[in-house]
């Protein structure tokens, strides 16, 4: 009877051991229910797999947390993205991925270095981003919890790999240079409008001939203002006779010089011009109004000084007053500026005064 029980009892063992060895051991993988899984449950048929595909997965299927990825189709698109298709799924064979990064079916070595991915940002991943959906890609060292998972593996026609999906999960395992094929829509950089410069030149222009000629110094200390397309800026020239108002968008500015007394323009004031594509250089020469020295008169003796333009008699000013006496203490040169072209006479003598020639 002893020896009876003792055979039963080894019958149940042996038959327990046998189901174990039969069992797949895949099918004992735990499922991936979290917020990393690209198929929420993942799939471990070829069937579960393609339904997936098509229905979607999991409990949230319309939005919630899964959003787009696990609504019917959405896991498809992704695949498709990276160059995953159903067509090849009737090729795919068991195999594991492990966390050293390499990829096994049936004991041989097929890949090394690939990259794991998944939609959760575990560190150190590199976002790229597919479409509205983001993905992160790492190696499988800073995303596996076990040291091996079991996976669905596609090979090319010489036998290398290809991919694989993690069946936990449905997460694409690829070689690291398949992110770079990825559709990745093109980042386009802002506008950045192009801006030019408008140097303003102060000369000299000794001659009044509104030329900048050999010699003719530069000069310095004389304020511009420039404004147009909503900028108004002021500068004074520097010790070259230049300023220069810098970073300027294309379009019509006006600039402006300030007069400094006894001092005329040669060239327009103020002046229009239009920036396009290139940078300006803008000339401004002034000229000093020369002043003119009055006779002394006779001690005591009162004139008045009235200027004339030859052409028609126009008057064009005068001056009233004592003049100095000669030979006394007061005795001076006056100065009349601002005179026209003509001649200047006395008004009691009509004795040619001078005669002013400007230009």
């Amino acid at each position: 009877m002893k020896s009876l029980k003792k055979k039963l009892i080894k019958g149940v063992i042996a038959l327990t051991l046998m189901t174990v060895l039969v069992i797949p051991t895949f099918a004992s993988e735990a499922r991936d229910f979290d917020s990393n899984a690209v198929i929420y449950g993942g799939a471990f048929s070829l069937t579960e797999l393609n339904d997936r595909l098509v229905n979607g997965s999991g409990p949230n299927v319309g939005a919630g947390v899964y959003g787009n990825w696990q609504t019917p189709n959405g896991v498809r698109t992704f695949y498709n993205g990276i160059g995953i298709y159903e067509s090849q799924f009737g090729n795919l064979v068991d195999g594991i991925v492990k966390r050293d990064g390499t990829v096994w079916v049936d004991g041989v070595h097929k890949a090394s270095t690939v990259f794991s991915s998944g939609r959760v940002d575990i560190a150190p991943s590199t976002l790229q981003n597919y479409g509205p959906i983001p993905i992160y890609w790492r190696e499988p060292k800073y995303s596996f919890a076990q040291d091996s998972l079991p996976a669905f593996v596609y090979l090319n026609y010489d036998g290398s790999f290809a991919y694989a999906i993690v069946k936990s999960c449905g997460n694409p395992i690829t070689p690291n240079t398949l992110k770079a094929k990825i559709k990745i829509p093109p980042i386009i950089p802002p506008v950045v409008a192009e801006t030019f410069d408008i140097t303003v030149r102060k000369f000299n222009d000794l001659d009044g001939d509104s030329t900048k000629d050999d010699g003719e110094p530069m000069l310095s200390g004389w304020q511009f203002k420039i404004e147009g397309d909503g900028v108004e800026v002021f500068g004074v020239t520097d010790s070259n006779g230049e300023i220069a108002f810098k970073d300027l968008l294309q379009g019509n500015y006006t600039i402006t010089e300030t007069l400094i007394e006894n001092w005329r323009s040669t060239t327009l004031n103020p002046i229009t011009i239009t920036l396009s594509d290139v940078n300006l250089i803008v000339w401004f020469g002034n000229t000093r109004i020369p002043e003119i020295p009055v006779p002394v008169t006779p001690q005591g003796e009162e004139e008045i000084i009235k200027g004339a333009f030859t052409e028609g008699g126009e008057v064009k000013g005068a001056f009233t007053g004592s003049l100095p006496q000669a030979g006394g203490e007061t005795a001076a040169a006056l100065g009349i500026t601002s005179l026209g072209s003509g001649a200047y006479y006395w008004l009691r003598s009509k004795k040619l005064l001078l005669a002013a020639l400007k230009k």
